[in-house]
């Protein structure tokens, strides 16, 4: 039963790492597409390009 029972604790621990890394990369992603915005917003102001 206490194997049982660590079994399915190790399995909730690897699949609730699983789903931080997953949100993880999605917010990654996010601020990716954020800094970019914030890039083309200021292009488009100053009417200069940036280095990206």
């Amino acid at each position: 039963m206490l194997s049982k029972l660590s079994s399915a604790l190790t399995s909730v621990k690897k699949e609730g790492q699983e789903r931080i890394n997953a949100l993880r990369r999605n917010l990654d992603k996010e601020d990716d597409f954020e800094k970019q915005d914030r890039i083309d917003e200021i292009e488009t102001e100053t009417g200069r390009s940036m280095e990206r």
